[in-house]
């Protein structure tokens, strides 16, 4: 993958829209990721590790609903064609849709991150993660980009402080 390519995936992500309502999930998720990799994390995050950060970026920058779900971009984002699930073999899906249950995520240590070209690309290129997120958070969130890109970076670096101790 080259530096084109990933931002053609990148821009071209589909998120859930209805009317002027767009869903912030996956953005999220990929500001989150990219974040990671501009510190050197693990390539790969255990939904367990992400759950909590996650729901903190979904209550600050989504819609108001009863209920918070960060495991639908873990999930999701494998169609994207950046993003990669491992331990999956042994989840079981539901019968009402392809989205996976939270327990199932936890129960078998269902990890998530890039796929490997987009992680290479990303480390070899030094900055280059840090560089697409502001472009790509003026996108997709328009005038409070710079907050969104703010709140990823500091959820990111919190979970790195919590698993380092």
């Amino acid at each position: 993958m080259n530096t084109d390519s990933l931002l053609s995936h990148l821009l071209n992500l589909k998120t859930w829209k209805r009317c002027e309502e767009t869903a912030p999930h996956k953005p999220l998720m990929l500001l989150f990721a990219l974040s990671r990799v501009a510190r050197n994390a693990p390539q790969m995050m255990p939904f367990s590790e992400v759950e909590e950060p996650m729901k903190k970026l979904l209550k600050k920058f989504g819609a108001e609903r009863k209920s918070i779900h960060p495991e639908y971009p873990f999930w999701r984002l494998q169609t994207s064609g950046i993003w990669k699930l491992e331990n999956i073999d042994k989840v079981c899906p539901r019968k009402s849709n392809t989205d996976q249950p939270k327990s199932e995520l936890l129960q078998h240590n269902v990890k998530a991150g890039f796929i490997d070209s987009v992680q290479v690309l990303l480390l070899q290129n030094h900055g280059l993660a840090l560089d697409l997120m502001p472009p790509l958070a003026k996108i997709w969130f328009g005038s409070c980009w710079e907050s969104a890109v703010g709140a990823a970076i500091e959820a990111s670096s919190l979970l790195s402080t919590a698993v380092e101790n």
